[in-house]
């Protein structure tokens, strides 16, 4: 597990590293923090990109291990659901649920998963300012 800490100001980094995680710090913002961390990752034949508010469903590396034994599969990414209970929240659900039956565009805070070399043939992480992770989506197709 590798933690990217882009400068935050509370104890992240020192909670992070207490659960055994290796934590490397960079210059804020996501494309280069899951960059940064892409990188740390050396020779791993898959990736997961978490975002640090976001946890990841039981069993979700053999969800990946299972996903990736496809050799047309280039990554992919998990459901998305508050854990708070609301109709708003729900209602932001159904939205996302919509936008992948109609669009099949995940979204970072769903945790994306990435086959190392696809990685490596988009060039790495999409170094946009804002909504990398729909670049890294598109390029992954």
């Amino acid at each position: 597990m590798i933690v990217v800490d882009g400068g935050s100001r509370d104890a992240t980094a020192e909670r992070a590293q207490r659960l055994g995680a290796r934590v490397i710090a960079s210059a804020p913002g996501r494309a280069r923090q899951l960059a940064a961390g892409a990188e740390a990752a050396g020779d791993a034949e898959a990736l997961v990109f978490l975002h640090a508010d976001s946890t990841l469903p039981a069993g979700w590396a053999a969800h990946v291990a299972e996903a990736l034994a496809d050799v047309r599969v280039a990554g992919g990414a998990f459901a998305f659901r508050f854990a708070e209970r609301g109709v708003l929240l729900r209602f932001v659900e159904l939205g996302v649920r919509a936008r992948l039956a109609l669009a099949r565009l995940p979204y970072g805070d769903q945790a994306l998963f990435v086959r190392a070399s696809v990685l490596r043939a988009l060039g790495g992480v999409p170094q946009a300012p804002i909504m990398e992770d729909l670049d890294l989506v598109r390029g992954m197709r």
